[in-house]
């Protein structure tokens, strides 16, 4: 098996070449601004780690090529262009999937028994707010997470060795592997779709534009 990364010489690229190094799995790769895809026929699944701004472009050129596809989050900001790639998935019976790491990051169920809320510790929040970057976790909560800067659960720096950032690696790690391998544990784009509805109610609840 060959992965295609797009978006190779960013952060979440490195990261991702770095695991399938590791995993021992071949792949390849392009960066953002590249205006060609490798040949079809030379990889076998996509990783989609550009700008969130282009997420969607690159997934529904995929699911053109006949390319199962693994994408970090959010797919889109727009409900209607995730919808679309839900309908247009199934009809080239392409697997889209969005990132879902931190279902075993955090351990959901074990982290505070006797509450419904879990806690984030919004160090990193990239320039689409915290609202998407915590996407997972608001799809994951059962209700609204309580995302604090200081929480009982988190307290690692993105740039600190700890406990807490060798968990999150190793989440990547667990969830790239089971892509790899086609579980079931991995988000659908109607994971993707539901999970964006709910980020655009949480905004909404904010008052995040």
């Amino acid at each position: 098996m060959k992965i295609l990364i797009i978006g190779n010489k960013g952060n979440m690229g490195k990261r991702y070449t770095a695991i399938l190094n590791y995993l021992g799995v071949e792949h390849i790769g392009i960066d953002e601004g590249d205006d060609f895809y490798p040949p079809r026929q030379t990889y076998d699944k996509a990783i989609i780690c550009t700008p969130t701004e282009s997420h969607y472009r690159n997934c529904y050129d995929m699911a053109i090529l006949d390319k199962d596809f693994l994408c970090e989050k959010p797919v889109s900001k727009d409900l209607d262009e995730v919808s679309g790639l839900v309908k247009y998935c199934k009809h080239k019976k392409v697997t889209g999937s969005m990132v879902c790491n931190w279902q075993w990051a955090l351990g959901f169920d074990k982290l505070n028994p006797n509450s419904n809320t879990i806690f984030y510790d919004n160090y990193n929040t990239g320039k689409d707010g915290i609202g998407w970057d915590c996407i997972q976790l608001i799809y994951l909560d059962k209700k609204f997470p309580a995302i604090k800067n200081q929480s009982p659960y988190f307290s690692a720096s993105i740039n600190s060795i700890s406990s807490n950032l060798k968990m999150i690696e190793h989440s990547y790690i667990f969830m790239i592997d089971k892509w790899l391998k086609g579980s079931k544990d991995i988000w659908t784009m109607e994971d993707a779709y539901k999970a964006t509805e709910k980020v655009i109610e949480y905004n909404k609840m904010k008052g995040i534009e």
